[in-house]
């Protein structure tokens, strides 16, 4: 199921950043979460990798999102599936989850997001392909906040 709220970029108000060049581009794609949002296996589509480009990093920020004394709230990120309901596994989307057990989103903050995934996503030059968080473990007290996410990327 995703989350109640949606972006700009999700719903074709703004387009996706592109360069003609070599140079990388960073857009930073964000979305309001709900404490609702907050439950197991709930998906975030969050922005676009553009047809053509590469992803060469991953940043991550969120407002604290689990505000228990034990928080327990946990998501993945990459390349979503074309149902919908996950995060690809395809070898053509990195093979896995760009990003797992992604905690900074439970007391806030900013972290990079590493993973061999992101390092062996092919070019694709015939689609746009969405990114996405998921949820993989519920909060313990779910909290409203900025759920985001900086992916920089260059032309294949």
């Amino acid at each position: 199921m995703p989350f109640a709220n949606s972006n700009d970029t999700i719903i074709g108000r703004k387009p996706t950043q592109t360069t003609d060049s070599i140079e990388l581009v960073g857009p930073r794609f964000q979305i309001s979460v709900l404490a609702a949002d907050l439950v197991l296996n709930n998906m975030a589509p969050i922005g676009v990798l553009p047809a053509g480009y590469i992803p060469v990093g991953v940043i991550v920020d969120a407002d604290p999102l689990d505000t228990n004394g034990a928080p327990a709230l946990a998501m993945e990120f990459g390349i979503q599936n074309a149902a919908g309901t996950d995060i690809s596994a395809l070898a053509t989307d990195g093979g896995a989850p760009w990003g797992t057990g992604i905690t900074v989103v439970r007391a806030g903050g900013q972290a990079p997001v590493y993973s061999a995934a992101l390092a062996r996503v092919p070019e694709d030059p015939e689609y746009d392909r969405i990114l996405a968080f998921k949820v993989t473990a519920a909060a313990a007290t779910p909290a409203a906040g900025v759920l985001g996410v900086t992916v920089i990327y260059r032309a294949a």
